[in-house]
């Protein structure tokens, strides 16, 4: 068993290489909120997660202001589990996802680190031994010929920020983006809920011209009946982003059959 010692919070802001463009903002930093969390053994375990207000309504103003809030509800309190941490999170605030998020991840890395296990083992699952980075296609003049450049220096996943402009431009990038890529690489596109209900049925309509491995979140987190609508016009898998936000949306998305991921 450990017992919470202290917290302390970091407000980071990283300049990025280059400007992304989403379908609701313009990125020109990555901003995101550390926690670290120390045990009276003096164990320390951190958590990450970034603040956006377009895709989950939290500041960093505001996820700082509820984690000061979370920090008085557990400090000093003692954990033997990773259920421990779910439910002391979990009762500490309402909402507040991304937030209580950071510290939960710094909580059970303390909790592995305590136990002298990796964070998988201590969570039973362990999925893959890698993963592919993705390159975001984002705002650049010529995208076919930065998609190109980077494929040759060895990215084999890409994802197209679309949901900014007109359908038949966005499913026009996706195809000529598709082309120019070759079928050995992956290709999504994430409309960051950028589009109306009639705009985002219109593009699943026509999408699987892209051969896209998947299209992600087209219209509002909320609006699942759409996305329900959505997943039926289309092979092209469908995955949900800003809509998921716990288990129950999880488990209403997987239900109503919104999304395959």
């Amino acid at each position: 068993m450990l017992k919470i010692k202290e917290i302390t919070i970091h407000n980071i802001a990283l300049p990025l290489q280059g400007t992304i463009r989403m379908s609701k903002v313009i990125i020109e930093k990555s901003n995101s909120i550390l926690v670290k969390v120390k045990s009276t053994e003096e164990i320390s375990g951190w958590g990450e997660a970034a603040s956006s207000l377009s895709m989950t309504g939290e500041s960093a103003a505001g996820m700082i202001l509820a984690l000061e809030y979370i920090k008085n509800e557990i400090i000093n309190k003692e954990i033997e589990s990773v259920e421990d941490i779910s439910e002391l999170i979990q009762r500490s605030i309402y909402g507040n996802y991304a937030a209580k998020s950071a510290i939960e991840v710094a909580l059970v890395d303390l909790l592995a680190k305590t136990q002298k296990k990796t964070f998988s083992e201590l969570i039973g699952i362990k999925r893959r031994k890698e993963i592919p980075i993705i390159w975001r296609i984002a705002g650049a003049k010529n995208e076919t010929d930065e998609a190109k450049k980077m494929k040759d220096r060895g990215f084999s996943a890409f994802k197209i920020k679309v949901g900014a402009n007109a359908i038949a431009e966005d499913l026009s990038r996706a195809e000529n983006l598709r082309r120019a890529l070759g079928e050995d690489i992956q290709l999504t596109a994430d409309a960051n809920a950028g589009y109306s209900s009639k705009d985002a049925l219109d593009l699943c309509s026509k999408i699987d011209s892209a051969g896209l491995d998947y299209m992600e979140q087209p219209v509002n987190g909320y609006d699942v009946e759409t996305m329900k609508k959505c997943n039926s016009l289309m092979d092209t898998p469908l995955s949900a982003d800003e809509g998921i936000h716990s288990q129950s949306d999880l488990i209403l998305h997987k239900k109503m059959d919104a999304a395959d991921g």
